[in-house]
């Protein structure tokens, strides 16, 4: 079996984006992901969930940066980062709204 790779946007501690990728809204407590993965798609989160079950490494998922005890990241693991993924898609036919998980309020 093939090992699944990341897709994304990818910032590691070596990226000059780097910080400002890892840093939520609350900077007292910090924390220090391996890796940031900026989901353009649901194929990018796919993906990122198999990297890590098949590499057994520890993730969150975050989306607004706004998790108070900084529980959207993790230190030595992997974050799952969707606020790119904040297309909005309305249908005025059928009533409805696809709105992906990025999307602000």
């Amino acid at each position: 079996m093939e090992e699944t790779k990341l897709t994304g946007r990818i910032v590691t501690p070596d990226d000059a984006e780097y910080d400002q990728a890892r840093t939520n809204n609350n900077l007292g407590v910090p924390k220090f992901p391996r890796i940031i993965v900026f989901c353009q798609n649901t194929n990018d989160v796919v993906n990122a969930l198999r990297w890590v079950k098949e590499n057994h490494v520890p993730f969150r998922i975050r989306s607004g940066r706004h998790s108070y005890e900084n529980f959207s990241l993790v230190n030595g693991g992997l974050v799952i980062d969707v606020s790119e993924m904040d297309r909005i898609k309305i249908d005025s036919k059928s009533m409805t709204a696809k709105i992906e998980a990025g999307a602000n309020l």
